[in-house]
């Protein structure tokens, strides 16, 4: 299998879980346009990366971080005073939060964690992505990850009002997502 056909593969099957990572996070109207900038930005330099997965949810976390700077630039004064990352993300719909109904422990509980709590949460349990891999795709310290873990499954561990071990947070996760 040649370099070329790794990467057709590697495209089309990544593509609908970026695709499903950004839904919510940007206007349907524009979802398909950044996924695919992503992808092309994957396709230019896949020769220089090493891992294609863990790039291109970089890619796509900088790509979201310039969309809502220019829609922050559009929609004036009220987007300004926002401050994305503090906000929590029930109120920044996202794939999560639309597949189970909005009154179970779990979705509240994700409801509440801060922008880099569920981009941590979403890469790490949803994406499969390794410690250090969610660290380079969000830009920070592999023990922010793991600090981000920790708050999260804290705040789970409070809505379903018990503390949550590691592998016991990965299942609930995992077995949220797939609903």
């Amino acid at each position: 299998m040649t370099m070329d056909n790794d990467l057709d593969q590697f495209v089309a099957s990544y593509l609908p879980r970026l695709t499903g990572y950004l839904r919510g996070k940007a206007d349907d109207d524009d979802l398909h346009d950044l996924a695919h900038d992503c992808m092309q930005v994957l396709v230019a330099k896949h020769s220089e990366v090493q891992k294609w997965d863990a790039f291109l949810f970089k890619v796509a976390s900088n790509k979201l971080k310039q969309y809502y700077a220019q829609n922050k630039r559009r929609n004036g004064f009220l987007s300004a005073v926002l401050d994305l990352d503090a906000m929590p993300m029930q109120f920044l719909s996202t794939r999560l939060s639309v597949r189970v109904a909005r009154n179970t422990d779990v979705e509240r509980a994700l409801g509440k964690l801060n922008l880099r709590q569920y981009q941590v949460v979403q890469l790490r349990y949803s994406q499969n992505l390794d410690i250090a891999d969610v660290a380079d795709a969000l830009e920070i310290s592999p023990a922010t990850v793991k600090r981000e873990t920790t708050r999260a499954r804290a705040v789970l561990g409070a809505a379903l009002g018990h503390e949550v071990e590691e592998q016991a947070f990965s299942s609930i996760i995992r077995e949220y997502v797939k609903r």
